[in-house]
C-alpha cells in the first residue's frame, strides 16, 4: 500500500492520533515485522511522528494536547485544573495535562508536555463527555473530582479561587451525591457559595 494512500484512510478516521492496531486494520497487515516496517517508513518519510509506543501522530497534523492525553494512558479523561482552567472555573493555567482513570497513577512525559493520571475508584469513573476527539470532564464533575482529592489531602488547591458562577449546581449536586465520602461532603458545605 502506498504512503498517500495510507494518509486518505489515516484522514477518513477523522483524528490526528493513530494507534499500531489501527494502522493494521487500515493496511490490512497484521503481520508484525511488516506493520512495522511499513511504520518506519512512513516515519522516516515525515508521514508520521512516534508520539509513544504503538502511538503515532500525522506529521502535518500536530494533535491537541488533551487528545494525546486521552491516548497516552486509558481509559481517561481530561479533569482536574485542565478541565477546570478551560471552562474558566480556574483562573491559573496548569504546567501539566491533568487527568483522571480508574488505573494506577502515573506521570508522561511527551514533547515536553507533562501528563498525570490521577487513580479514581471506577464507580467514580463517569461524567465525561467527548468533544470532538477528547474525553473531557463536564465541568461540575471536574471539581468534584478536584474537591475529592483535596478532601482526601491528595491535591490541594487554593479553594478562594474557584470562580462558581458557570457550575450548575443541580449536576453538581447530583454528582456530589454519587461520591458518598464524608470529607467531601463537609467540604462542599463549607466552601460553596
Amino acid at each position: 500500500m502506498k504512503a498517500i494512500e495510507i494518509i486518505q484512510k489515516i484522514d477518513r478516521l477523522n483524528c490526528r492520533v493513530v494507534r499500531i492496531r489501527d494502522l493494521a486494520k487500515l493496511t490490512n497487515t497484521y503481520n508484525d515485522n511488516t506493520l512495522y516496517k511499513i511504520v518506519e517508513r512512513l516515519i522516516k518519510n515525515e508521514i508520521l511522528t512516534r508520539i509513544a509506543h504503538g502511538l503515532y501522530m500525522r506529521s502535518d497534523n500536530t494533535p491537541e494536547s488533551f487528545e494525546i492525553a486521552n491516548l497516552l494512558y486509558g481509559p481517561s479523561y481530561v479533569s482536574l485544573e485542565s478541565a477546570l482552567y478551560r471552562y474558566g472555573v480556574i483562573a491559573q493555567a496548569p504546567y501539566t495535562i491533568t487527568s483522571v482513570t480508574p488505573r494506577k497513577t502515573k506521570k508522561k512525559t511527551v514533547f515536553g508536555h507533562e501528563y498525570e493520571y490521577v487513580h479514581l475508584k471506577p464507580k467514580l469513573f463517569f461524567g465525561y463527555i467527548r468533544d470532538k476527539n477528547i474525553l473531557i470532564a463536564v465541568q461540575e464533575k471536574a471539581l468534584l473530582d478536584l474537591l475529592y482529592l483535596v478532601s482526601k489531602k491528595a491535591r490541594s488547591i487554593n479553594l478562594n479561587n474557584l470562580d462558581w458562577t458557570t457550575v450548575r449546581k443541580n449536576v453538581f449536586n447530583r454528582y456530589a451525591r454519587l461520591y458518598k465520602y464524608n470529607p467531601l461532603a463537609r467540604l462542599i458545605k463549607r466552601i460553596r457559595p
